[in-house]
Parts: structure tokens; C-alpha cells; sequence
């Protein structure tokens, strides 16, 4: 089930007072009497709910989540509840609807693309967005610098080569070293060797793929030991712009650090070359060139996928169900008949007596099946 069922999960958005409170300068901007506005993504609504404050005719609060239908008791507790429409639906699953003036999103993850939100938001636009209509964010920006942060460095990546107890687990390292670690910029720490580069400008107004192929050139401007990148984006917000870089103050979002194993040591006035690749719902790969020296690392290699994953998915292959296969298909075949709950459970258990002998939480995945494939109780 979703993390986002969680209330707690939320508070960290709503009370974003600095994100919040620059959304809110540019939806008031934005707005025009009578407007309709589509928030999507909402959660609790508060960025749809302050369209409606501005003087929104319509604001639409869409969002897949149970959380969102929480959003009506907020707008009635405000008096605005006659302005907002509640759809409980995944943008894909929205089969029509109005075209609207205005789309408010928080569509951007970590280092912008970590989530791989950005293709629905440009989905909603190309279905949704009236010829002309505006976007709040408009544009963003990905940044990235030269960092030197030993302690965090030697917490994520050192510690894996130190005996544990005069257990060696140096072999974990190399997985360790293509991980991207979000956190906050105080907690990351360290100093920047360069000035921040720009990997790529993306418009939301325009952009058709989620992805980032970038090269650039970084300048050395301080001597040390660099440990990794930092890595950050900005978003436009109506007339202005939004820092989640390390000087800008915190927010929920959270900076990336990528790894270099092993370090590097710089010295004022030399040049590296960065590649940083990351295709839509693919992985981050980031390449330093320093002369004749080249440093790749991937978080294709952090990952723990065997060989048996890849002969599964190959394009050549005609794959037949695994026992999950089976489970999940016993399951859906009865759903689509018609059983009842009950019923369903019985027969599973009844065809599938080991799996009603040996796991302890069948009732609990055959509910969780039936939760995400069922059709909504209306």
C-alpha cells in the first residue's frame, strides 16, 4: 500500500512554510477570477485549496490517494468547499475532463527526476491544459557541483571497507559507491570545489521526456579532496525561482550526493568533465573525466538484480508463471467472476494448500491483491 495512505507522511509538505509560501505567491499571481485549476497530485489539497482562496471559480483536487477525499472537510472547515471538485483517480485512470487554465503541481522528486513524476505531469498538460494556459512550476533547473564531505563519505562508502566485529565487508563497497544518497544539505556537510554548473534547463510547458543527457565542464576553483557531486534543482515559480541547493533554506526536498570511489584530489585552475545520463524510469549514471583518468559509476550497480531477472525480461524470451504468477492470477480469475471475498479466500486457500500451510500472511496478500485490482466501491 502506498506510503502516502499515512497522514504522517504528509506533514512534512503541508508544513513546508518555505516551499508553501513561494507556491502561494505564484498561484495568487497566477489565478484569475473565475479560472479553473487543476492541482495535481493533491494529497490534503493545499496548494488547490489556496487557488481557491485567490479567487478560483473551479479548482480540481486530483490524486489517487484515500488522503485527497480529506481535502472536501479541509475546503468545507474554509468556507470554499462550493469551488472544489474531488476526483480520486491516478492521472491515467481520468478518462476525460474539462480543459483547465491553470495546472499546480509538485511533480518534481529529488534532484528533479528521482520520483519519475514529471512524464504524467507532461501527460496531464498535453490532455488537460487549455492552448495558452499556464503551469506553476513552469521550468526547472538541475544543478550539480564538486563537493568534498569526508565524513559523510566515509559513513556511506568507507565504512563498508572496515572490519565489522573482524567481519570483512569490503565486497558491499562497490555498492555503496553507485548509491545516490538524498538528504538534507546539513546533514551531507562539506564544502564545494567549484561553482554550481547547470546539467539542463527542462520546460514544463514544452517538454515531451523526463530525462537528463548532460556534459558539461567543471572548473576547480578550491584545492581538496573531492568525494563526490551535489547535486540539486531550482523551479520557477510564476516570476520567480526556487532553490533546493545547499544554500537555500531547508526544505522537504533533499539534495543528492553521487559518489566517487575512489576520491579525487583537486587542485585549483584544472578542469573536469561530468556526463551525468539518466533516461525516464531508468538509472543515474554519472561519468567524471579528468585527462586520461574516467570515473564511472551507476546506480545500475547498486542494484542487486541477478542474472535470472534479465533472462526473464528478455525481449526474445515467452515467459510461463512463476508460483506468484499463479497466486495473483487464482486470485483476479475470481475477482472477475464475481466471488465474494469469502469465497475467494476459501478457494485459494483450497487449491494452494502449501501456500495456506507455510505463509502466515496469505489473508493478508490475497486482501492486498483484491485492494489494488479490484474495482472502486462507489
Amino acid at each position: 500500500m502506498s506510503s502516502y495512505l499515512n497522514i504522517e507522511s504528509h506533514r512534512s509538505m503541508v508544513f513546508d512554510a518555505v516551499r508553501n509560501t513561494a507556491y502561494a505567491r505564484a498561484i495568487r499571481d497566477a489565478v484569475r477570477p473565475g479560472c479553473t485549476v487543476l492541482d495535481l497530485g493533491a494529497g490534503l489539497g493545499i496548494h488547490g485549496l489556496l487557488a481557491a482562496a485567490a479567487g478560483a471559480g473551479k479548482v480540481i483536487l486530483l490524486d489517487p490517494s484515500p488522503v485527497v477525499e480529506l481535502a472536501a472537510d479541509i475546503a468545507r472547515k474554509n468556507g470554499i468547499s462550493g469551488q472544489v471538485e474531488i476526483i480520486r483517480k491516478s492521472i491515467a485512470e481520468v478518462d476525460s475532463l474539462a480543459p483547465v487554465d491553470l495546472i499546480v503541481s509538485v511533480f518534481a522528486g529529488n534532484f528533479l527526476l528521482s520520483e519519475d513524476l514529471l512524464p504524467y505531469l507532461f501527460s496531464a498538460r498535453e490532455r488537460f491544459l487549455k492552448p495558452g494556459g499556464a503551469m506553476i512550476p513552469g521550468m526547472a533547473r538541475m544543478k550539480a557541483a564538486l563537493l568534498c564531505a569526508g565524513e559523510y563519505y566515509e559513513k556511506h562508502v568507507v565504512r563498508w571497507s572496515q572490519p565489522i566485529l573482524d567481519v570483512d565487508f569490503s565486497p558491499i563497497r562497490r555498492f555503496a559507491a553507485n548509491t545516490i544518497y538524498y538528504d538534507s544539505a546539513a546533514t551531507v556537510g562539506g564544502q564545494l570545489l567549484s561553482q554550481p554548473v547547470q546539467l539542463q534547463a527542462l520546460d514544463f510547458t514544452t517538454a515531451k521526456v523526463a530525462e537528463c543527457r548532460s556534459q558539461v565542464e567543471i572548473p576547480v576553483e578550491r584545492s581538496g579532496t573531492c568525494h563526490g557531486l551535489l547535486g540539486w534543482f531550482d523551479l520557477q515559480l510564476g516570476d520567480a525561482w526556487l532553490s533546493t541547493g545547499p544554500d537555500a533554506e531547508p526544505m522537504h526536498w533533499s539534495v543528492a550526493f553521487l559518489p566517487l570511489d575512489p576520491p579525487l584530489e583537486l587542485t585549483v585552475g584544472e578542469t573536469l568533465q561530468l556526463e551525468l545520463d539518466r533516461p525516464e524510469f531508468g538509472e543515474w549514471t554519472w561519468t567524471v573525466t579528468r585527462g586520461a583518468q574516467r570515473q564511472r559509476h551507476s546506480t545500475f550497480g547498486s542494484n542487486l538484480a541477478d542474472l535470472s531477472y534479465f533472462k526473464k525480461i528478455s525481449p526474445d524470451r515467452a515467459p510461463s508463471l512463476g508460483r506468484k504468477g499463479e497466486f495473483a492470477m487464482l486470485v483476479l480469475s475470481q475477482l472477475a467472476a464475481g466471488a465474494t471475498v469469502a469465497e475467494l479466500t476459501a478457494l485459494v486457500k483450497s487449491r494452494l494448500p502449501e501456500l495456506a500451510e507455510h505463509d502466515p500472511q496469505l489473508d493478508k496478500r490475497i486482501r492486498n491483491l483484491i485492494a489494488e485490482w479490484g474495482a472502486e466501491v462507489v
